[in-house]
């Protein structure tokens, strides 16, 4: 025995043995399989800064400490976080960023394991924040901001001591302009180097004097600020690299531009006047001979001769941009050969008759040019890479040629017949242009956008590698005319032209599409399909002929569909129908829709699953196979005779699950399918008895049967959902005690074979009812119900006062429940014992005048109650989000709701301010919206648990008392000025 015992004591600590080794060589393997930490700081960049707080820091350490590196929040992104609207706000924004622990990016720290980087993290802590970019609704201009500025500075400065970038931008409302105080105190961050102002028309020079002498980079759009300004503080200002002053009062004569003297600029962007000459422009010229970038906007009297001066004394030029006159200014015979020039920019002329380039151009942008004339000659040293033309006027297309990358055509007229052979484009946009004939041959390219060009007639695309197509997606009024498509690409997996109406002839070769749409096409008469993975097929083709050839074709070249939609196919014959089918063995869905030519057809697919015949007309019989078939739907086929559904047996259909029958015209029905679990039969109107024959039927859905009578036999203790509408024919008794035993969901109406008075649903698992329009009936009873989640009464004459005498007492699951035009009910009263009510939605109930409620609701929705005096509610949910919505209730005079977080008032007329003031002491209560309630004149919210209220249309109200952290809308609130 010992012995035996000393074996099974090491056999057990061998298998512990074996089990922790286990262990750890599956931990090995799950580190192996986690993405290294630089792959994950590179991806993160994709995503905000508020997922990266919400979501990515919880998902473990990892994941938090990467997170938190220095160079995702080198700019912070204000309005993703909280509304920023005064200096308090940006200051707290600040301080909370700054508690979420975001460390300095070091490389030493980067490449070390996590547990010694989080220790190298412990030692220093600064601020990784270099850039700040205010919203543009921040308040700055009201003096009290600029006093809470200057107060909260030293914090400020503490938070952002590595910012190098201040950007304040465009201000819907110029009076909110910064000033000159706040441009001094920025002068005291020692690391700042870019400043950019827009439309601050309270900044002057002397705010920004403190600033220039250490600015690399000026940006000063639509400000108040004279060119002279501009000359003094450039003479202040030793480090400035890029100046930019586009708009406002800022434009250059002659005689500024004459007196700037030396400088160091990199980049300059300005506007000159209308009169300077090409001798005056030579001052700036000769003041920065390492200018980089040039922008030179409103210059109407530029010339070939000085644009050619411009690129022969500036050897470092690398961008080039001017704007002239689009009535006055003229280019003839303009040849770029500088060596260094990589951008170049021309708008608003109003000719160019010819254009050499020979520098190694990389971007060469046109804008708003009336006449480009033929001799466009590009670049011999083929390092063109984008071309964009907007707003230009050709005589005829110019001959594209080189290493041309992007293309983009925008607005532009003369383009009729385009031929694009560009070997090395990868991305193309034609957006409204005039083109009627366009061809492309780029075997490169990747994306290609094609919108309104509503004369574009021939199409033809041979780009083999192109993975993104947007041909006249974007809805507008017309429908482009495109009657010719030709296309070549293997790599797109999905086509659709469902607003090509017009296109009548359609080539596709693709080995990689999957899934085509042409069901709009009502005037394609030519198809020709080269695609060997198409699986997904929907076509809609009238004038197409529907014949032998063609069937082969698309049998021959599309084997694989598995989906197919045929619709409108008004030349599709049985013989060839049955043809099709027999040919793709891989078909699961079928949909033949308003094929008038079908009248005998026989269906033999081996795995169809799904089939669909709706509105054709001429169909008389349809004759089956066995198949796996599980959906069979019949619709709207009016000679449809009864021998079809004959054929519907268990021999033929083994595996059907899902029947139905609408809009036929037979009197009988036979089903024969063991397997069934639904039948629905809808707007049949002459089918007076149906039989079914099913061990399995869970769903039976009966709408709009007027003469159905009788439904024998069916399996009532099977059944889990009955939907019965306007079926008022149907014998009593149908509905045993049987019928609800397992039924789960039960939906009526219109249906008057319920008794009279009473409606009892004994169902021990009902979970959903629904009554609509059942107006005699006066009391409804759930017995045996415990399981119940919704309850939807709707044109009822229920005299119910207490949810009890619906719902029992020992109800356990949370249930909604939704009334609407009860007349007869006149008070509501739900109590916790009523079981767990979380949603209540009560709508026209003309009668009703006292609402009593208390649980744990989540919603309370009331509507459209006109005679509705007294509410008194409370909940004790620990939801998020607990909601009270009152609407249209026009005497409601006594309001009593605890526990909600959020309550609306809408239209009602008789609500006081006492009420409302007596409802913001509620602790729970954070929001509050009143709309259109003409009672109320004063309201006093001092209660600090209060964080927002909205106020609508109130024309009486005068006088508004708040705490300081409350945060108000206001909308058409005429009588309440600033000072109330």
């Amino acid at each position: 025995e010992n012995g035996e015992y000393k074996e099974i004591k090491k056999y057990e600590e061998e298998e512990e043995i074996k089990y922790e080794i286990k262990k750890k060589e599956e931990k090995k393997e799950e580190k192996k399989k986690q993405i290294p930490a630089n792959v994950l700081s590179k991806v993160f960049e994709y995503f905000t800064q508020k997922e990266l707080v919400k979501i990515i820091g919880k998902v473990n350490k990892t994941w938090y400490q990467i997170s938190r590196e220095g160079r995702l929040w080198k700019t912070i992104e204000m309005n993703e976080f909280k509304v920023v609207k005064s200096i308090p706000d940006y200051i707290q924004l600040i301080e909370d960023i700054w508690k979420l622990d975001v460390r300095e990016e070091d490389e030493r720290r980067r490449d070390a394991p996590m547990k010694y980087r989080i220790k190298m993290e412990r030692k220093r802590k600064r601020s990784p924040i270099k850039k700040i970019e205010f919203p543009y609704d921040f308040k700055c201009a009201e003096e009290h901001a600029i006093d809470q500025y200057i107060q909260y500075y030293d914090k400020i400065k503490y938070l952002c001591q590595e910012v190098e970038t201040i950007k304040f931008p465009v201000l819907y409302d110029t009076k909110r302009s910064i000033t000159d105080k706040i441009i001094k105190k920025l002068g005291e961050f020692k690391k700042l180097k870019h400043l950019s102002l827009s439309t601050h028309h309270k900044v002057t020079r002397r705010g920004l004097e403190t600033l220039t002498p250490k600015l690399q980079t000026l940006e000063l759009n639509y400000c108040q600020i004279e060119a002279n300004d501009i000359l003094r503080l450039l003479k202040d200002a030793p480090m400035l690299k890029a100046l930019t002053v586009r708009g406002g009062t800022c434009i250059f004569k002659e005689d500024h531009i004459r007196r700037i003297k030396s400088i160091n600029l990199k980049h300059v962007d300005i506007a000159v006047h209308a009169d300077v000459s090409e001798k005056a422009l030579e001052g700036l010229i000769n003041a920065s001979e390492g200018l980089e970038t040039l922008h030179v906007t409103q210059w109407a009297k530029v010339t070939t001769a000085a644009i050619k001066h411009i690129l022969a004394e500036l050897p470092h030029l690398k961008r080039l941009s001017i704007t002239g006159n689009r009535n006055t200014s003229k280019l003839d015979d303009l040849s770029v050969t500088s060596t260094s020039l990589k951008e170049l920019s021309l708008m608003n002329f109003k000719s160019l008759k010819r254009m050499m380039v020979a520098a190694p151009i990389k971007r060469l942008q046109l804008e708003h040019i009336e006449e480009i004339q033929v001799d466009f000659a590009l670049n011999t040293q083929n390092t063109l890479e984008h071309i964009s033309t907007k707003w230009c006027s050709f005589e005829k297309p110019f001959q594209l040629k080189g290493n041309i990358k992007q293309l983009e055509y925008f607005d532009c007229t003369g383009l009729q017949e385009m031929v694009i052979d560009l070997p090395g484009l990868k991305s193309m946009d034609m957006i409204l242009c005039d083109t009627q004939t366009l061809e492309i041959d780029a075997p490169l390219l990747l994306s290609t956008k094609i919108e309104g060009c509503r004369q574009l007639k021939q199409l033809q695309m041979a780009t083999p590698n192109l993975q993104h197509l947007q041909l006249f997606q974007l809805i507008t009024r017309e429908f482009p005319i495109l009657e010719t498509l030709d296309i070549e690409t293997h790599e797109i997996d999905s086509l659709s032209f469902q607003r090509c109406v017009h296109l009548s002839k359609l080539m596709i070769r693709s080995r990689s599409l999957v899934a085509l749409n042409v069901s709009e096409c009502k005037r394609l008469a030519q198809m020709s399909l080269a695609c060997p993975e198409l699986a997904k097929l929907a076509m809609s083709a009238p004038h197409l002929n529907f014949n032998a050839p063609f069937v082969h074709h698309l049998v021959t070249h599309c084997p694989n569909l598995t989906q197919l939609s045929l619709a409108n196919m008004n030349s599709m014959q049985d013989d060839h129908f049955s043809q099709l089918c027999q040919a793709l063995p891989q078909l699961q869905a079928l949909i033949v829709k308003n094929c008038n030519a079908l009248v005998k057809p026989h269906l033999e697919v081996p795995n169809l699953k799904g089939c669909h015949f709706l509105g054709c007309n001429t169909l008389q019989h349809l004759s089956f196979s066995r198949n796996p078939c599980q959906k069979l739907v019949l619709q709207a086929n009016p000679q449809l005779h009864p021998s079809t559904l004959t054929q519907l047996t268990s021999d033929l259909f083994p595996e059907l699950k899902y029947l139905e029958l609408n809009a036929l015209s037979i009197q009988q029905g036979i089903v024969v399918l063991t397997q069934l679990d639904t039948l629905k039969v809808a707007h049949c109107p002459f089918i007076q008895q149906l039989q079914i024959h099913s061990l399995t039927i869970h769903k039976l859905l009966l709408d709009s049967n007027p003469l159905l009578a009788s439904i024998n036999p069916v399996r009532q203790t099977e059944l889990m959902e009955l939907e019965l509408i306007n079926c008022v024919a149907l014998e009593p008794h149908f509905f045993s005690n049987n019928l609800f035993q397992r039924l789960r969901v039960f939906i009526a109406e219109q249906s008057s074979f319920i008794h009279p008075q009473q409606l009892c649903l004994q169902s021990a698992h009902l979970t959903r009812v629904e009554l609509r329009q059942l107006g005699h009936v006066q009391h409804i009873m759930f017995p045996n119900t415990t399981l119940l989640t919704e309850i939807s009464l709707h044109q009822l004459d229920l005299q119910v006062s207490q949810l009890s005498q619906l719902v029992p007492q020992r109800q356990l699951q949370p249930w909604k429940m939704a009334m609407s035009n009860c007349p007869y009910i006149t008070s509501l009263t739900c109590c916790p014992q009523h079981g767990n009510l979380v949603a209540l939605s009560i709508m026209e109930m003309k009668h009703l005048r006292q609402l009593m409620l208390s649980g744990s609701l989540k919603l309370l929705d009331i509507r459209s109650c006109p005679e509705l005096m007294h509410t008194h509610g409370t909940t004790v949910s620990s939801a998020l989000d607990v909601i009270a919505y009152i609407e249209q209730c026009p005497i409601l005079t006594n309001v009593t709701l605890q526990g909600f977080k959020s309550i609306s008032f809408i239209h009602c007329l008789a609500l006081s301010h006492h009420m409302v003031n007596q409802l913001a002491y509620t602790s729970t209560l954070k929001q509050l919206v009143l709309k259109s309630c003409p009672n109320i004149q004063t309201l006093s919210i001092l209660q600090p648990h209060v964080v927002q209220i909205v106020l609508d249309k109130l024309f009486h109200l005068t006088q508004l008392v708040g705490h300081p952290g409350l945060r108000v809308y206001l909308s058409q609130c005429p009588n309440l000025s600033n000072k109330n």
